[in-house]
């Protein structure tokens, strides 16, 4: 039985390189002359396109398809022409920038949306409901008399200084005080130091 389902392969990195030769390096070559100290140095010529082409390569996105490709490195292209103002090879770091701009551009809109979204931490902590109904939160009764009690109780202690410990404690007596309302009950007076 034929498995219709298989999933194309990436091209792989000396196919990337291939094309990366054939296209980008070949025109940047032909259009563009060597900077002044790679001069009469073929040797170096070719390191600094051989450096261009491992650059691209490791920068670029993997994709299955050679067109898809090329259309990056057009883009890659496009990108340098527009920021260069000279003569001569197109520096390192404006193809790396480039090529990082790109990818992250493709990945963004192809790669990106495909990504399940993950929530680091926010499913535990994160308020339920509004601050005018402290139930939706989490608050109790009990829960916040317990809380009162335990900054009156780090208050006397000296834990924590009385003006930190009497804005911190505002928050469940308030919710406290909103729970009773809601009950129909009256805030019973707390003692405070």
């Amino acid at each position: 039985m034929q498995d219709y389902h298989i999933k194309k392969e990436y091209l792989q990195s000396g196919q990337r390189k291939a094309i990366v030769r054939e296209t980008f390096a070949a025109k940047l070559a032909t259009l563009y002359q060597p900077h002044a100290h790679l001069r009469g140095n073929e040797q170096g010529v070719a390191m600094y396109l051989a450096e261009i082409i491992d650059q691209l390569d490791e920068k670029l996105p993997r994709v299955n398809d050679r067109e898809i490709f090329i259309d990056l490195l057009r883009k890659v292209w496009k990108t340098c022409v527009n920021k260069h103002d000279s003569r001569f090879f197109f520096s390192l770091s404006l193809i790396n920038k480039a090529a990082t701009d790109i990818t992250r551009d493709y990945n963004r809109k192809y790669v990106d949306p495909l990504k399940p979204v993950q929530k680091f931490g926010a499913e535990k902590e994160s308020p339920r409901g509004t601050k005018d109904d402290p139930a939706s939160q989490g608050w109790t009764i009990e829960k916040c008399q317990a809380a009162i009690a335990e900054m009156d109780e780090l208050i006397k202690n000296g834990e924590i200084g009385r003006g930190v410990g009497l804005a911190l404690v505002g928050i469940p007596r308030i919710a406290l005080r909103r729970l009773q309302e809601k009950q129909g009950e009256t805030v019973p007076d707390f003692d405070i130091m």
